[in-house]
C-alpha cells in the first residue's frame, strides 16, 4: 500500500469518525403550530449557521391540559408532529425573539429555532438553551424527566413560560418534580444576575397574553400576580426559570403588532435577552459576579458544566452590567456547519480510492 493510499484511508477514517459523532444531531425542521397564524414563512437566511440556536422543547400533552384534552383545540394531534400545546406561539415567537436578540446584542444567532424532542436519543445535548410554553399542559414520562434532569445538571438552561394560577401550576409541578424531586422551586431574588446581566430589570410587571387583553384583563384563573421562580444547581447556577402568571412568549409573538402594547413586548424581550446572556456567562461554579465561563462546541456538547472543561474562556473579570456584545461565541452551531465538510471529505476520499483501484485493474 502506497503512502498516498494510506493518507486517504486515514483521512476517510477521521472524517467518518467525526461525522458519526454528530450524525445523531437532528436536522432543522418545522412543525404545525397550535395557532394557525403562527405558521409563518421561513426567513431567507434560515440555512445560515449561527453560534446560538433557540431550542423549542417538545413535550407530550397532559390529558387534562387546557389545550390537550382529547376533544380540545390540540387534542386530535400527535404531539411529535406538532399542533399540540408545546407548539403554542411557535415558531413566530421564537423567530421574533431571535430577530430582537440579533439587534440588541452581537450574538451570532441562527434565524430559526430548533424543535427538540427528549425522546430523540442524545439530541437534546446538542441544544443547551431551551424554551417551552403552556406549561400547565405538559406531562413528561419518567425517561424524559430523567434525561431533562441530566441535561440541566450538565450546564444547560430551560425557560418555562405561560402558565397561570393553581389550576395550571399543579399539572406543571407534577412533571417538574419528576425532573427535580429534591430541589426547591424558589423565588428568584431581585439581585440575581439574571435580572441584571444586560438590562437592569428591578421593575418587572405581569406580562399578559394577547388573549387576555381582548378580555380587558391581564391574567387567567387565579394568576393575579406575576412570579419569577427558579431552580438552582448545587453551585448556585440558575438552571430553570419559570415565568409564572406571565406570557413572555406572547410578548415576542406580538411584538410587531399595533394591537399589543409596546411596554409588554419591551419588557418581555429584555427578559429574554437577560436569560440568554446570563445562561451563557456562568460556569459550573458561580463566581461572585454575574459572569461565568463560556464553553464552545469543542467541550463536547454538554460537558462544559465544570470550570475545568472551560479552558481559558472565562469572563469573571468583566464588570457588572457589561454590554452583551462580549458574548461572541455561544454553545451551538447548525447541523450542516458541524459535519457537512466531513461528509464531503469522506465521499471525496472514497472516490479517490475507487478511482485508483479501478486504474490498477
Amino acid at each position: 500500500m502506497t503512502a498516498w493510499t494510506r493518507f486517504w484511508l486515514a483521512a476517510c477514517g477521521v472524517a467518518a469518525s467525526v461525522t458519526a459523532l454528530y450524525a445523531f444531531q437532528r436536522e432543522f425542521r418545522v412543525y404545525t403550530s397550535l395557532e394557525g397564524y403562527d405558521n409563518i414563512a421561513l426567513p431567507d437566511d434560515y440555512r445560515i449557521p449561527g453560534e446560538f440556536v433557540f431550542g423549542r422543547l417538545m413535550y407530550p400533552p397532559h390529558p387534562r391540559g387546557r389545550f390537550s384534552k382529547p376533544l380540545g383545540f390540540g387534542g386530535r394531534f400527535d404531539w411529535r408532529e406538532g399542533g399540540t400545546s408545546w407548539s403554542q406561539d411557535y415558531p413566530r415567537a421564537d423567530r421574533q425573539f431571535v430577530r430582537a436578540l440579533r439587534r440588541l446584542t452581537r450574538l451570532n444567532a441562527r434565524s430559526v429555532e430548533q424543535p427538540v424532542n427528549l425522546d430523540d436519543g442524545e439530541d437534546v445535548y446538542n441544544w443547551p438553551w431551551l424554551a417551552a410554553g403552556e406549561m400547565g399542559d405538559w406531562k413528561l414520562t419518567e425517561q424524559q424527566a430523567a434525561r431533562l434532569r441530566d441535561y440541566l445538571l450538565r450546564g444547560a438552561f430551560l425557560m418555562l413560560d405561560d402558565f397561570w394560577g393553581t389550576e395550571e401550576w399543579n399539572p406543571f409541578a407534577e412533571s417538574m418534580r419528576m425532573v427535580f424531586p429534591d430541589r426547591p422551586f424558589v423565588e428568584i431574588d431581585n439581585e440575581d444576575a439574571v435580572f441584571h446581566s444586560v438590562y437592569d430589570l428591578d421593575d418587572r410587571y405581569q406580562i399578559p397574553g394577547q388573549w387576555a387583553l381582548g378580555r380587558g384583563t391581564t391574567f387567567r384563573n387565579d394568576g393575579y400576580h406575576a412570579f419569577w421562580k427558579g431552580i438552582y444547581d448545587d453551585h448556585g447556577r440558575l438552571m430553570v426559570v419559570m415565568d409564572f402568571n406571565s406570557d413572555v412568549g406572547d410578548s415576542w409573538e406580538w411584538a410587531d403588532s399595533p394591537r399589543y402594547p409596546e411596554k409588554y413586548s419591551a419588557l418581555g424581550i429584555r427578559i429574554g435577552v437577560n436569560y440568554v446572556v446570563d445562561s451563557m456567562s456562568h460556569g459550573g461554579v458561580r463566581p461572585a459576579g454575574p459572569y461565568r465561563c463560556v464553553c464552545t462546541l469543542a467541550s463536547q456538547r454538554l460537558k462544559w458544566a465544570t470550570r475545568a472543561n472551560c479552558g481559558t474562556d472565562t469572563f469573571d473579570d468583566l464588570p457588572t452590567n457589561q454590554p452583551s456584545g462580549f458574548v461572541e461565541r455561544a454553545h451551538q452551531r447548525s447541523v450542516p456547519a458541524l459535519w457537512s465538510w466531513q461528509v464531503v471529505l469522506a465521499v471525496a476520499a472514497g472516490g479517490v480510492l475507487l478511482i485508483r483501484s479501478a486504474a490498477r485493474r
